[in-house]
């Protein structure tokens, strides 16, 4: 029996496609993609005729299929329509409870990162200047970034695990421990003991952040280029704090604001598909 895609992308066939009960939420990568790529010869389409259908790339489908990248809500929801796969469609990602976590967890590191990149402008461009960070404004730098760079770590360690992307999970939760510990040193260092923590506090930071980088970079995501300019610049920017000197540290707290924006970008992008499953950009973007 031989199916064709209609003009509006949809498949004329005589049968629903059958799925194995497995195939639900609970599936992943490779399995999800190798049988994507199953039901998809089973039904004499091309990944060229898929992906003209979904309006992706064919290199997004091929990732897909080869178990390269996790897909997003959206593609996988259009897939099931033009694919017609009844399990599927009955058990969509968007009413799973894994799903919606993940949403409001992408939610809340949105609003933690805009305020966080407020926030950092600010110390940049008047606490820096002020060389003085014992002010009320300086405090309230502290606790603003020390919360929301916990909330907000936090959020990547639970977006790492929904990603099954280890590197990140474990740096983030090594960052939920240095940002705090950081400044709890910083106010207690009157001893030569409290100031080797302090370096070795900023050492182990500054490695992490390094790993971080490499853990955005090695992300399976739809947003290729978007996680490689922030890896790269996050491991570029790192370096800079390494030492304590403050011409050097105040150009890493400059260039580390691209850095803060291409990873709040990705987070808005991560957010949106999970919100609005009908809008889809392309791979490397």
């Amino acid at each position: 029996m031989s199916y064709k895609l209609t003009t509006f992308g949809c498949i004329k066939n005589d049968y629903p496609a059958t799925f194995d009960e497995t195939l639900m939420t609970t599936m992943k990568q490779p399995a999800l993609g190798k049988k994507i790529s199953e039901i998809r010869n089973q039904k004499g389409i091309t990944q060229k005729e898929l992906a003209d259908s979904c309006n992706v790339d064919i290199r997004t489908i091929q990732r897909i299929e080869a178990g390269e990248v996790i897909p997003r809500m959206s593609t996988i929801k259009l897939i099931t329509e033009i694919l017609e796969i009844e399990s599927l469609k009955q058990n969509n990602l968007e009413n799973d409870p894994g799903n919606v976590f993940i949403s409001k967890v992408l939610l809340g590191m949105l609003i933690a990162g805009v305020i966080g990149l407020i926030n950092w402008l600010i110390f940049v461009s008047v606490i820096v200047p002020q060389n003085n960070i014992n002010t009320p404004a300086g405090l309230m730098f502290i606790i603003v970034y020390v919360v929301g760079g916990v909330l907000y770590n936090y959020g990547f360690y639970e977006f790492g695990k929904h990603q099954a992307n280890k590197i990140i999970q474990i740096t983030s939760l090594v960052s939920m421990v240095t940002i705090p510990s950081f400044y709890i040193i910083f106010f207690l260092q009157q001893s030569i003991r409290v100031l080797y923590l302090d370096r070795m506090n900023m050492l182990i930071s500054v490695v992490n952040a390094v790993f971080f980088g490499i853990g955005l970079i090695k992300s399976k995501s739809q947003f290729t280029m978007l996680y490689r300019m922030a890896g790269i610049l996050n491991i570029v920017i790192s370096p800079f704090f390494l030492f304590q000197v403050r011409s050097v540290n105040i150009i890493g707290a400059w260039l580390a604001i691209p850095s803060m924006i291409c990873i709040l970008a990705i987070v808005y992008y991560e957010y949106r598909e999970t919100t609005q499953p009908g809008s889809l950009i392309q791979a490397g973007i």
